[in-house]
């Protein structure tokens, strides 16, 4: 789930895949493999990642199939090339890199397989998209409106429900694994008490309460509990078997252990109620499956809802450009990606169905860099270059110097302030309404998350005082005054 995947807004991603020759990686698949380890070494090597899969299916006519290096894999999808390469350390436990079959955490891309279970049941005449979400709750349960206006399931999937991102009542007992226990009761009352600023329909604003609620709805419609909807809807029409939520002693068996964004072991996220916005765990071969059937590689009964899910529904104001009905688009309307992160685990699947590829990329590690490579492996697809990764090296500074930088700064008045705080050597960033999270230093002044793409830096005065700190996000640099205490 991408709770903490930004600053601002939780779908912060996009990068455009640049035009290359279709056949240009083709000609020499060792030069795929090579261009793939080469490319995501600095990430292993630096421990930015413990251990990630990279999955690749190509379906394009007139290449040959890929030629496998020791440790490679190519689980069989008819009609297409496939590839999953692992690197780095899948389990704490014991030795070895993950593999096409370890399990991870998958995070918001589960956004997509709830989104697709809507536009299936639409398919099949049992709902509508304009269905009011209300209608699918319980008795007496109300769902907030503007107006005349009521939330519907499109709104929704497409994340123009007016909706929060998260519900005003979350207060998790336990930080590390925040929707262990939210409940039905805990949903109920916040939509009850909410108030939308706007009419839904209108505008994108990325909710993980809002297609989480639309995954309950759904389950509640069809009887069922949320994930086996998943799987008697999805997972088992496509083959999916490792396509779960709640694990038994053989998955457990080859599940990747997660880590934090500082590469230190962290625990798995359990979620309930709110389950269809991030709880699904799956591998790289399924996840090759299901990309290969959203591309049409593949048939399935499941391809009307697909292709309806797809296609565009709203452009929006601010990336990823435009949103379809679970998926976002790039601006240049061929690439379908989503991502995802929980508490250890970063996830990206994306493809383009015109060039019949796709890449998912699997992670057992926070880090920001996720995203990145899995847009990289599409351009080294294309034959174009994805760029080397920046991944910055920790100084070492006088843990006295923090001090001076602790504080509240305010980024926008009165809603949006930087509170700054230090605990032991380390120093914690956190804006209103996010969760904390630790900031590395490249200098006395100047630090970095390993969470986003984004750095802060502490400036002076003539007097040497701290008075401000900027952050440098998206290739924005946006000041912060410091607040006198």
């Amino acid at each position: 789930m991408q709770f903490r995947s930004s600053l601002f807004t939780w779908s912060c991603f996009l990068v455009l895949v640049a035009c290359g020759s279709p056949q240009a990686m083709a000609a020499d698949e060792f030069s795929l493999v090579e261009r793939i380890t080469e490319y995501v070494k600095p990430a292993i090597e630096s421990r930015e990642i413990i251990g990630l899969t990279i999955g690749v299916i190509d379906a394009r006519e007139g290449t040959p199939e890929f030629k496998l290096p020791e440790g490679a894999e190519a689980p069989k999808i008819d009609g297409a090339k496939t590839l999953v390469l692992g690197f780095g350390r899948a389990n704490d436990a014991r030795e070895g890199a993950p593999r096409s079959d370890t399990l991870f955490e998958i995070g918001s891309i589960t956004k997509v397989f709830t989104s697709l279970i809507l536009a299936e049941m639409v398919e099949r005449k049992l709902l509508k998209y304009d269905d009011p979400v209300e209608t699918l709750l319980p008795a007496g349960t109300t769902a907030p409106a503007r107006g005349e206006r009521k939330i519907t399931l499109i709104d929704l999937a497409t994340h123009t429900s007016a909706l929060p991102r998260m519900p005003a009542n979350f207060a998790p007992a336990d930080p590390n694994n925040p929707f262990a226990d939210y409940t039905e009761k805990q949903l109920y009352e916040a939509l009850a008490a909410l108030k939308l600023k706007r009419e839904p329909g209108k505008e994108y604003d990325y909710s993980n309460l809002g297609v989480g609620l639309l995954g309950h709805a759904l389950a509640l419609k069809a009887g069922k509990t949320y994930e086996q909807l998943v799987i008697d809807e999805i997972a088992k029409p496509l083959g999916m078997n490792s396509t779960v939520i709640s694990r038994d002693e053989s998955l457990l068996a080859r599940s990747a252990s997660g880590h934090d964004a500082d590469g230190k072991a962290s625990g798995d996220w359990d979620l309930a109620t709110l389950a269809g916005a991030g709880a699904l765990r799956s591998t790289s071969g399924d996840m090759l499956r299901f990309l290969a059937a959203e591309m049409g590689v593949i048939d399935t009964p499941l391809a009307p809802a697909m292709k309806a899910s797809q296609e565009i529904r709203l452009a929006t104001k601010v990336p990823p450009g435009s949103i379809a009905c679970g998926w976002h688009v790039a601006l240049d309307g061929a690439l379908r990606w989503h991502n995802g992160q929980t508490g250890s685990f970063k996830s990206f699947c994306g493809f383009d169905r015109g060039r019949k590829i796709g890449v998912v990329v699997l992670s057992n590690t926070t880090s920001q860099f996720v995203d990145t490579i899995g847009v990289g492996v599409l351009k080294i697809l294309i034959g174009s270059k994805p760029g080397a990764l920046n991944i910055k090296q920790v100084a070492k500074i006088d843990p006295a110097g923090l001090d001076a930088l602790v504080g509240k700064y305010e980024l926008v008045p009165l809603t949006q302030i930087f509170t700054i705080t230090r605990e032991g050597d380390e120093l914690w960033a956190q804006l209103t309404g996010q969760p904390k999270a630790r900031i590395f230093p490249t200098s006395p002044t100047e630090f970095f998350y390993r969470l986003v793409d984004a750095q802060l830096t502490f400036e002076k005065d003539d007097k040497g005082d701290i008075v401000r700190v900027v952050l440098h996000q998206g290739g924005r640099d946006l000041p912060a005054r410091k607040l006198k205490e």
